[in-house]
């Protein structure tokens, strides 16, 4: 069979298994210099290196499991009452302790309840707030609001920004701009993939304007849980165009 699926789909197994080399090169390397010289080696500076390795496989593992869920369609199966603002919450403190000299604010709207998987809903806003924090000269800010139309969270930051060219590219799979905002950044480019696939999922969407505080906003709607189905099957993933 063949045709642009298939295309699709063989690209991504090419694009996955090149990021699933570099680790795996990195942790062959380390040891194979390692054993080459073994009386002289620094093996606690080789452990470190090859433990940091395994984590960033492991976590690229794992996104691509995500993604195949997404495929799946199986992103908002076990869903239920999720607040959006404890969840935030979680995701800022978490996030604020790996990098203290960076401002993260949060401001979140009591009321701000919306229906999925929780699990999944973490992935998504750690992702939005991790590309901030990667960017931000100094500052991020979160802030969660509520309306008819459902609850709305925007993620500031005061980095470069995106480029109003790029802002609908940055969310296909192993995407990395040619500009400040990626260039050595060391992603795997599916941070930003992973998290539309997931606000799709629960009929949510991400979009992406500039900030005021002079880099990008990321802006992410999900359904409100008085709207949002509570129970039955998962809701069918929007047709993309």
């Amino acid at each position: 069979m063949t045709g642009p699926c298939s295309v699709s789909a063989t690209a991504f197994v090419a694009d996955a298994s090149h990021e699933l080399r570099s680790p795996l090169a990195a942790i062959r390397t380390t040891l194979e210099v390692g054993l080459a010289h073994p009386d002289r080696a620094p093996w606690p500076v080789i452990a470190e290196r090859a433990a940091q390795q395994s984590i960033r496989l492991e976590d690229l593992i794992q996104q691509l499991l995500l993604l195949a869920k997404a495929d799946e369609q199986q992103l908002s199966a076990q869903r239920q009452r999720v607040d959006v603002g404890v969840l935030l919450r979680d995701v800022a403190t978490s996030t604020q302790a790996h990098h203290v000299d960076l401002d993260i604010d949060l401001d979140a709207a009591p009321g701000a309840t919306t229906v999925g998987n929780p699990d999944h809903l973490q992935r998504l806003f750690r992702n939005i707030i991790d590309n901030a924090v990667r960017y931000a000269h100094g500052r991020v800010l979160i802030t969660a609001t509520t309306s008819a139309d459902g609850v709305r969270v925007e993620v500031d930051d005061d980095g470069p920004g995106i480029p109003a060219t790029d802002r609908e590219r940055v969310f296909d799979r192993f995407v990395r701009l040619d500009s400040s905002r990626e260039r050595g950044s060391g992603t795997t480019g599916l941070g930003l993939a992973i998290a539309r696939e997931i606000a799709l999922a629960h009929r949510g969407r991400i979009t992406i304007a500039d900030s005021p505080t002079g880099g990008a906003r990321m802006i992410v709607t999900l359904p409100l849980a008085t709207t949002a189905a509570t129970a039955g099957a998962p809701p069918k993933r929007p047709t993309d165009v």
